[in-house]
């Protein structure tokens, strides 16, 4: 696994995130060890598309995040599915640097300080519209609410 800034890093230095594979998959959004949730009104990543606010209310991510915070020992905080592995991670790391508009999943993510020190998981798979359903339910059966950054199934 490797943080948002090591994939903007490598993408400024390189063009591309290469160490990610084209395969379709899934990708978990996980805090790292001593990860201080802090939730925050505004962002660093686009703040407005088509007229439309994207940001969260504060006290609505603070009740999601109460409701999970001290179920979830793995820290996941958002689980996503891509046709294209490196081509979604690419559009979600430069969402989150204002380089990209077409990545809103997850982002409630832009909403945590320190958020560039979140930890990326690339899991290749087949139909991975499929495979996001079920992690999701299984998320949601066994703490009741989906994951921090997840709305819906």
């Amino acid at each position: 696994m490797k943080t948002f800034e090591e994939y903007k890093k490598e993408l400024d230095e390189y063009g591309k995130i290469s160490s990610i594979t084209t395969e379709s998959g899934i990708y978990k959004v996980h805090m790292p060890q001593n990860f201080e949730l802090v939730i925050t009104s505004g962002t660093d990543a686009i703040k407005v598309h088509r007229g439309k606010n994207l940001l969260y209310p504060v006290q609505k991510l603070e009740e999601k995040w109460e409701s999970i915070r001290l179920l979830d020992k793995e820290g996941i905080l958002y689980v996503g599915k891509a046709k294209n592995l490196r081509r979604r991670i690419t559009e979600f790391v430069k969402y989150g640097y204002e380089d990209c508009k077409t990545h809103r999943g997850g982002r409630a993510i832009w909403q945590l300080k320190n958020n560039k020190e979140l930890l990326i998981e690339i899991i290749p798979c087949g139909n991975p519209r499929e495979k996001e359903r079920q992690l999701l339910i299984e998320y949601h059966d066994k703490y009741g609410e989906y994951p921090f950054a997840n709305w819906q199934k």
